[in-house]
Formats: C-alpha cells, sequence, structure tokens
C-alpha cells in the first residue's frame, strides 16, 4: 500500500471513531494485521483491505495501469 493510501485509511479509521479491536471484530481481519498494514510494516492483502473497508462503510477501488517506467513483455 503506498503511504497515500495508507495515511487516508488511517484518516478514514480516526474519523470513524472505531478501535482497531472493533474494526477487527466487524471486518474479520485479525487486530495485530490492521495495526501492521496501518504502520507500514507489511503489506494487506487485497482480500483483507476490503474487509476493513466493508467493515468502515467505504468504498474500495483499484487503479489498474501500466507502469510507463517498465518494460512491457513481448510475446
Amino acid at each position: 500500500m503506498a503511504n497515500s493510501e495508507q495515511k487516508l485509511l488511517k484518516q478514514i479509521i480516526i474519523e470513524s471513531e472505531l478501535s482497531q479491536k472493533k474494526i477487527s471484530i466487524k471486518s474479520g481481519v485479525s487486530e495485530s494485521q490492521i495495526s501492521h498494514n496501518l504502520s507500514g510494516r507489511r503489506i494487506p492483502k487485497l482480500s483483507a483491505l476490503t474487509k476493513i473497508a466493508n467493515s468502515l462503510g467505504i468504498e474500495l477501488l483499484i487503479n489498474i495501469r501500466k507502469n510507463p517506467f517498465i518494460n512491457s513483455p513481448k510475446n
């Protein structure tokens, strides 16, 4: 998770006024995993992010685009 997305998720959690424990209970994602993801110690799995987003009542959008700095594979 990029730093800007991590900061945004932290802000959403703060504004929700839910503790990490309550988010863990609502989402089914362990409290330690939520903590590690928010601190940047681990990169969250998409499934965990989806569960966390759902527990917060927010929509998770994914933007997939070609990286101009990486050569595309040749057929």
